[in-house]
């Protein structure tokens, strides 16, 4: 660890007045409490995209107030599991979001005479349900990526139309159902075919952006003040050297038999002296899908009957048959006719798989192929699964080699920022991707931001 600046105690207080966060908690019925005054500290992570953030909350537990057991206090299920915490953070009166989150668990802890008694809140955003609960969808078909998962978003996972801020997006899914499938894949499948992430922002919006690591830098550090340290490490433990994407080539679906069923049943009544009765039968009830290698079989209730020719196929197409019935001798007494067709239906073949891959072959001479995997069938073309071949292969190869730094508290960083910061050792701007970010906020205390990375660039 290194101190950079002399002028750090300057510039924290130049950036910080007091207070400095607002804190709330929403209990049952949507009931709001300022709890800001109880808040000891709390920390902030927020990861890469498709992981939850967090939020940790050290609160003053004075009297045993929040205690699940103290049943003197209305105030002990406050801090009950999925209540909603929001966090601000500002001066003056003025506060920006810095992010909703749902608690997971409160638990005191140890106490000891005579010391304050803490709650300790552990939280996370509203993807960490999504990451556990399941749906099954309707089958989407020629709808646009982002109404799939506007879709699922309200009607399976229950976000309101006012919590959903998707970036605009032209690219249509074919078809599509999800079973049984986790509700956030179910939701990211659609956008990562379509080259882009999903993630809560600090309002609780459910946003989606371009996956693109190599995009503008969205902060400098050229002065040196704001740096309170910084931590070069290399690592090759999470070392990943090929990656390989499978989509589904399904720009001509090719219709292939299926295994014989019954088709369709119909049973007529045929009187005595009806000499004969055609009837149109379609295989299904939209009268649009198809079926070959189709037969008829019969039976027939009746007395007398010449059973050599009560039914025959008069005209066979692919999509009905007209099967006509006969009363060879028309004088005998009525009879119940059952056919049932069978046949085999015509339905889409498992569509081809597509594949890129995109290789560091000088870590593979040096690993071996160690290999991550992307297998998403909604992604359609080999040019959107080279794409993401691509860019993850770069973030691997950053991967290596890390720069953790922390910064004067600064809420504008978010995981998947690409940033310059001034390095005195190396005398230059050095290139770093934010991987993870961890704001902090202790009481009395300067807030402070760590910044964990990769450098963003060849070494």
């Amino acid at each position: 660890m290194q101190i950079l600046s002399p002028n750090l105690e300057l510039a924290q207080k130049s950036l910080l007045r007091s207070p400095c966060a607002r804190v709330t908690l929403i209990t049952e019925n949507e009931v709001s409490h300022d709890i800001t005054k109880d808040v000891i500290s709390f920390d902030i992570e927020l990861s890469e995209h498709n992981q939850a953030n967090k939020a940790n909350l050290k609160i003053s537990n004075k009297d045993g107030q929040y205690d699940k057991l103290n049943f003197n206090s209305t105030k002990r299920n406050w801090f009950k599991e999925n209540n909603k915490i929001i966090i601000e953070k500002g001066n003056n009166g003025e506060y920006m979001p810095a992010g909703i989150y749902l608690i997971r668990s409160a638990e005191p802890e140890k106490y000891s005479r005579g010391a304050e008694q803490i709650l300790s809140v552990k939280c996370f955003d509203k993807s960490k349900n999504l990451l556990k609960a399941k749906v099954t969808t309707d089958i989407y078909e020629n709808m646009q990526a982002n109404d799939i998962v506007a879709d699922i978003a309200i009607n399976h996972a229950g976000l309101n139309p006012s919590e959903l801020n998707l970036a605009p997006l032209d690219f249509t899914i074919k078809s599509v159902q999800f079973i049984d499938e986790l509700s956030w894949d179910a939701m990211f499948m659609p956008l990562q075919a379509a080259l882009h992430n999903l993630y809560f922002d600090e309002e609780g919006k459910l946003r989606s952006s371009k996956i693109n690591f190599n995009k503008t830098v969205s902060w400098t550090y050229d002065n040196s003040d704001f740096v309170i340290f910084y931590q070069p490490k290399w690592s090759d433990d999470d070392i990943k050297n090929i990656v390989r994407v499978y989509g589904r080539n399904i720009s001509e679906p090719k219709l292939v038999p299926l295994a014989e069923k019954l088709l369709v049943t119909f049973t007529k009544h045929v009187m005595s002296g009806e000499s004969s009765h055609t009837e149109t039968l379609y295989y299904f009830d939209d009268h649009t899908r198809t079926a070959v290698d189709v037969r008829m079989e019969y039976t027939a209730i009746k007395e007398k009957w010449d059973t050599s020719d009560y039914a025959s196929i008069q005209e066979k197409t692919d999509h009905y048959v007209k099967v006509k019935l006969r009363n060879k001798n028309h004088k005998s007494t009525d009879a119940d006719i059952t056919v049932n067709i069978y046949g085999k239906p015509l339905g889409q073949a498992a569509p081809d798989v597509l594949a890129a891959e995109a290789m560091d072959e000088y870590l593979i001479n040096q690993y071996g192929e160690v290999e991550d995997k992307i297998d998403n069938p909604l992604i359609q073309t080999e040019q959107q699964a080279q794409y993401l071949a691509d860019q993850r292969l770069q973030l691997h190869k950053w991967s290596r080699n890390k720069m953790n730094i922390q910064v004067v508290g600064n809420m504008a960083h978010q995981a998947g920022d690409i940033i310059e910061v001034w390095h005195p050792v190396y005398k230059r701007m050095v290139r770093l991707y934010i991987y993870k970010v961890k704001h902090q906020y202790a009481r009395e205390k300067h807030d402070i931001t760590d910044l964990y990375c990769y450098i963003a660039e060849s070494i």
